[in-house]
């Protein structure tokens, strides 16, 4: 027998989406709206979600209404640390085209990306730190993915170490309670932070199967060695914080851009800021069944 499906008027469907759409609307005006408070790139969120040109992969389509945008489902919503240039800032630039609401973690809020909202926060002080923290978890910002990218090559072991580990440690610890469920996190790392290209005593501690966050912590306070040491800790931070969050679905994975033409770099590097910002977003796109723990660059693993 053949399946009989019932017809419906097209004016009754388009009634009721619209009825559906302007109640969600009201919600996000409500709700979505304290999101464009604080610094940087007021109304970004707003805007960007009744641009015609707003893309939702979460969404999946879109309701229009009079050849614009009447109003759009949950927007995905990504924190990416060090954005003013280089990796960061293409990243950064890439999502917030796709149509995530992209908060832009910088020292200084006019050197964000446009189209992103601005967050201050300097990676080197804890204060900072903490008191972005304390913004986001006062208006309840929802994070589906964290990119702790912001990092130093040159200077005292000890500001490498802080704002190469501690940094992305801290962050990621006061922001869990504002991961979404299947959220995923990145870190930046580098090729130099291969465990087996470190000193003995460096690789037999973060080797330890007892290893914790806090023994990353103060490992980071002795700050034994300068950047290829810090990446090294970093991917072992990352492997930790996978293991702890995985319960609920979230990823966690140091990624590395490889030897890309930014200031850190030099101009001699092999590689495009596009191609080093494609690899840390395979990181932040990947699927439910996707690796975690792992350290990769272009989605391959180096370690």
């Amino acid at each position: 027998m053949p399946l009989v499906y019932p017809i419906v008027a097209r004016h009754e469907i388009v009634g009721a989406v619209t009825r559906i759409g302007s109640a969600v609307s009201k919600l996000h005006r409500g709700k979505l709206g304290n999101r464009n408070k604080g610094n940087g790139n007021k109304g970004a969120h707003t805007d960007a979600c009744r641009s015609d040109a707003y893309r939702s992969r979460r969404a999946g389509r879109r309701v229009r209404k009079a050849g614009r945008e009447s109003w759009c489902w949950a927007m995905r919503t990504a924190l990416i640390t060090g954005t003013s240039r280089g990796i960061g800032r293409e990243v950064a630039r890439t999502l917030a085209s796709e149509g995530w609401y992209v908060l832009s973690g910088v020292r200084d809020p006019k050197s964000a990306p446009p189209g992103t909202h601005a967050e201050v926060v300097d990676m080197g002080d804890g204060e900072s730190i903490s008191a972005l923290a304390k913004r986001l978890r006062a208006r309840n910002q929802p994070l589906d993915a964290l990119v702790n990218n912001a990092g130093v090559y040159n200077g005292a072991a000890r500001q490498i170490w802080r704002v190469n580990v501690l940094g992305p440690l801290f962050l990621t610890r006061a922001l869990e309670p504002l991961f979404s469920p299947n959220a995923r996190v990145v870190m930046v790392t580098s090729g130099l932070g291969q465990l087996s290209a470190q000193p003995a005593s460096l690789i037999k501690r973060l080797s330890d199967p007892n290893l914790s966050l806090s023994d990353i912590e103060r490992l980071a306070e002795e700050a034994p060695g300068g950047y290829g040491p810090s990446k090294a800790a970093l991917n072992a931070m990352a492997r930790l914080f996978a293991n702890e969050l995985k319960p609920r679905g979230i990823l966690v994975n140091a990624i590395s851009p490889g030897w890309v033409r930014t200031d850190m770099g030099g101009r001699n590097a092999p590689r495009s800021v596009e191609q080093g910002a494609a690899s840390i977003l395979r990181g932040v796109r990947l699927p439910s069944d996707g690796p975690t723990g792992g350290v990769f660059e272009d989605g391959q693993a180096i370690e």
